[in-house]
């Protein structure tokens, strides 16, 4: 999945942080809050329609 796609599916979202959680990896969930807050944001800040070249 693509954090674009990602960024508008809460249902996504909520798996990837349960999963995450039932690891119970300090890691895993640091790194699934993470890639879910960024997916966010560059959504909301409309990064994600950046070209490939100017990221």
């Amino acid at each position: 999945m693509t954090d674009e796609q990602l960024a508008t599916d809460l249902d996504a979202q909520f798996e990837l942080l349960r999963d995450a959680y039932a690891t119970k990896d300090q890691e895993q969930i640091n790194q699934a809050i993470y890639r879910v807050f960024y997916a966010r944001r560059e959504r909301e800040q409309g990064l994600d329609a950046w070209p490939e070249s100017a990221a």
